[in-house]
């Protein structure tokens, strides 16, 4: 179960999985960050913001990239893929550095951005095929939405 929670992103994502026609709970995510977080570790906690709630397991970071970077300062990245989701939150532990079990208290230490979109955006449904060619999904064709402030076009915007 933690597995399905693994970054985006992060926001560390494996666009190469993606394929053409996606399966039922695929999405796309189109975000911006307050800082290059491209290479951290994300967590979620719950609201009041006591306990971490769901966390990579330290055998998923050998399955996770950093995200693809698109225009304007926004990056990309898939549900499928384990985003967390517009609620995460940044450690400052990376991919690289988180090598060995963290309990959940020491990882709500190390938290170092509980809010850190500026702009959240999610792509579910038939709109997603019309991000994706045969090598997987079109940056260019995002990039080009992106320049031309479409996203809401294509993407509910959650932030």
């Amino acid at each position: 179960m933690i597995k399905n929670y693994v970054l985006f992103i992060l926001f560390f994502v494996t666009i190469s999985s993606c394929e053409k026609n996606g399966n039922e709970g695929d999405f796309l995510i189109v975000y911006k960050t307050r800082q290059d977080y491209s290479r951290n570790i994300y967590v979620r906690v719950n609201d009041d913001r006591t306990k971490v709630t769901v966390f990579p397991s330290v055998s998923d970071c050998d399955t996770i990239s950093v995200p693809v970077k698109l225009a304007k300062g926004f990056y990309l990245g898939t549900g499928r893929n384990g985003e967390n989701g517009v609620k995460s939150s940044v450690t400052s532990l990376t991919v690289e550095t988180y090598k060995t079990y963290i309990s959940p208290d020491s990882l709500l230490k190390l938290v170092i951005d509980f809010d850190p979109f500026l702009e959240y955006y999610e792509c579910k449904d038939s709109k997603i095929d019309w991000f994706h060619n045969e090598n997987g999904i079109d940056t260019t064709k995002l990039n080009e939405v992106i320049n031309n402030n479409e996203l809401n076009k294509y993407f509910n915007r959650l932030k």
